[in-house]
């Protein structure tokens, strides 16, 4: 995978990732770990762009020997590379838009990157319990979000929010 490498204006850190607006490669460790400690029995991916975060989800759950993926992506083209990344995983790759997917309604834990207003409506309706992960809260209207459910903002990388339902 070739990386891109930015630094933050301030000198503060790095984003390591594939293309300059792909999850970063820290994030998607980050999500290995947690799919790992929580083994989840269904994780639901809102927008799986080219895939490293999709694919960083299903090898989690394939080596947790539990659990499966269900990413939605809208883009034809992301979704035919990422389909082809996570191929042999635990994923089930869908091309529509997440708010047509009754998955996110089931999800023990989900990861919410695709448009800001889909990933508001994830959570709207995710069930009670579920681990609710959200990137990119450098955008101010994500980080209120995740605050005004209670949730943690980290501003590491383009930042994530963390909140239980």
């Amino acid at each position: 995978m070739a990386t891109y490498i930015e630094t933050h204006p301030t000198g503060n850190y790095h984003i390591h990732a594939e293309f300059s607006w792909s999850t970063e490669v820290e994030m998607g460790d980050l999500l290995y770990g947690l799919v790992r400690q929580i083994k989840p029995d269904l994780v639901f991916e809102d927008g799986a762009g080219m895939g490293h975060a999709t694919y960083m989800l299903g090898k989690a759950c394939l080596d947790n020997g539990k659990g499966k993926v269900v990413s939605c992506e809208n883009n034809e083209s992301y979704y035919q590379i990422a389909a082809g990344r996570v191929e042999g995983l635990p994923v089930d790759m869908q091309l529509q838009s997440t708010p047509c997917c009754p998955a996110v309604e089931d999800a023990d834990f989900i990861f919410a990157d695709g448009d800001n207003e889909n990933r508001m409506k994830c959570f709207d309706r995710a069930k009670p319990g579920c681990v609710f992960v959200i990137h990119d809260t450098n955008e101010k209207a994500l980080a209120d979000f995740v605050r005004a459910k209670g949730g943690l903002v980290f501003n590491f990388g383009r930042g994530f929010g963390l909140i239980i339902k």
